[in-house]
C-alpha cells in the first residue's frame, strides 16, 4: 500500500481485515532508507549530523513522524515543517521527551525553514513541488522522499554545491525481472516495494 493507495485507502486498513494476506504500507523500510541515505550524503558533503539542523518536512505523515523521531538520536538540532502547527507542536513534545537534550523548533514555512538547514529530509504529501533551485544553502544535502518530488526538477542542474537524492529506492540483488515498471531504473525498486518482497522471502506472505 506504497505511495498514494496507502492515503486513499485508510492506510490498508479495510483491505486488512477482508483478505487473507498480510497489507503493508512499506513505511517501516522507507524510512530506514532515507535515514541511512540522508546520512551517507551528508558524509560524503563534508556534513556532520550531529553538529547540522536536520529538518524534516512533511513531519506529520507516517514517514516523516518515524523519521523525525529516529533522527532525533543522532543529531542537537531539529526542525520540524507540516502545515498542522497542533500536531507538530504534539510532536515536538514526544520527541523531547525521549530525547531531552535535543532542540526542537517548527515551523509551517517550508522556504524559511529550509535556509536554516543544510540536511533535509522532505516526504510530504503534496502534489507540488516545495523546493526550488534558489531556496538551498549551499552545501546541503536533501533526501527527497515523495511521490510525486518535492523538490524541483532542476535544482541538480542548477545547483550544482547540493546534493540531492532520492529516498527511498533501493537496489534489488540478483538477476531480477520485475515484469513491471516502477518508474526506476535498472534493478531499482521503490522500498516499500522491496519491503513486501522481505516479507515473502521471510515466508510472512499469508496469516497462519
Amino acid at each position: 500500500m506504497g505511495s498514494f493507495t496507502s492515503v486513499v485507502g485508510d492506510k490498508g486498513v479495510t483491505i486488512a481485515k477482508n483478505s487473507n494476506i498480510p497489507v503493508t504500507t512499506g513505511n517501516s523500510f522507507t524510512v530506514i532508507t532515507a535515514i541511512d541515505g540522508t546520512k551517507l550524503a551528508a558524509e560524503k558533503m563534508g556534513l556532520d549530523i550531529k553538529r547540522e539542523t536536520v529538518t524534516v518536512i512533511g513531519a506529520n505523515g507516517s514517514i516523516g513522524k518515524t523519521v523525525s523521531r529516529i533522527i532525533a538520536e543522532e543529531t542537537n538540532q531539529l526542525q520540524l515543517v507540516s502545515r498542522n502547527l497542533e500536531k507538530l507542536k504534539s510532536l515536538k513534545k514526544q520527541i523531547k521527551s525521549e530525547n531531552p537534550n535535543i532542540k526542537v523548533s517548527y515551523t509551517d514555512q517550508v522556504k524559511k525553514a529550509i535556509k536554516k538547514s543544510k540536511v533535509i529530509i522532505t516526504a510530504s504529501g503534496v502534489v507540488k513541488t516545495l523546493i526550488d533551485p534558489n531556496d538551498l544553502l549551499s552545501g546541503s544535502v536533501v533526501c527527497d522522499v515523495a511521490r510525486p518530488r518535492d523538490v524541483a526538477r532542476n535544482v541538480g542542474k542548477k545547483r550544482e554545491d547540493i546534493l540531492v537524492i532520492e529516498g527511498g529506492i533501493v537496489s534489488i540483488p540478483g538477476d531480477v525481472k520485475f515484469n513491471f515498471d516502477f518508474g526506476v531504473k535498472g534493478q531499482n525498486a521503490y522500498a516499500c516495494m522491496a519491503e513486501t518482497m522481505l516479507l515473502t522471502l521471510e515466508k510472512k506472505i499469508y496469516k497462519l
